[in-house]
């Protein structure tokens, strides 16, 4: 009878076979296809995460997953053959059809996780960013700030308006420039991983307590 080790020594030899290799994978791969198969359907799984009566307007909400930009997706295919698939075109085609090539859906509703094909419209690419108020809204953020992210207020003497529009805090901008001018674009630590831009940073980044030149002995 074979030994633990000897039998991990078997192990490791046939998966450093090519042939065999490949063949654990596809059998991997089968599995976790029949696993997926055996389960609930794409739409039994999709309905389930839907709210029908979460809004006046009669929007549908999404209630799984949401993407970075706040639309809602789902895995139809296995992870190999693709990444998810956004909920309200999965909606679109099961209850009314084929998307156009080239084309996409606008939200009339505005509400980027509701799946409901009355609130969906097949447009084009120019059309659909020309309806798009992403970027009034966040204009409208950034006016409403009353000071920069260190907290430096956004008033007459301290904000400098840019050529190109937008605006800056001048204390911070100054700021900037000087390091600029005294140490470029930065640095790394010894380390390697952590860009710094003045010595006392450089100190920091690898532990060490930081004391001014002046007062060095």
């Amino acid at each position: 009878m074979a030994t633990t080790k000897e039998l991990r020594q078997r192990a490791k030899r046939s998966w450093a076979d090519p042939e065999i290799k490949s063949r654990i994978l596809l059998g991997q791969e089968k599995a976790r296809e029949a696993k997926r198969l055996s389960g609930p359907s794409v739409s039994d799984r999709f309905w389930a995460r839907v709210r029908k009566d979460a809004t006046p307007e009669g929007c549908w909400l999404w209630q799984g997953n949401l993407n970075n930009k706040g639309y809602g997706s789902i895995r139809i295919k296995p992870k190999r053959a693709g990444g998810p698939t956004l909920v309200h075109r999965y909606a679109y085609e099961l209850l009314v059809g084929p998307i156009p090539e080239g084309k996409e859906l606008d939200h009339l509703c505005k509400n980027r996780h509701c799946v409901s094909p009355a609130h969906l419209e097949v447009v084009t690419r120019s059309e659909n960013c020309s309806r798009g108020n992403s970027g009034h809204a966040w204009a409208l953020h950034q006016r409403a700030k009353t000071h920069c992210p260190q907290g430096h207020p956004y008033d007459l003497l301290n904000t400098y308006f840019p050529p190109r529009g937008g605006r800056q805090c001048r204390i911070c901008r100054r700021e900037t420039i000087r390091r600029l001018r005294a140490y470029g674009h930065g640095f790394t630590t010894p380390r390697g991983d952590v860009v710094c831009h003045s010595e006392e940073e450089v100190f920091r980044a690898v532990g060490l307590l930081y004391v001014p030149p002046e007062r060095r002995e």
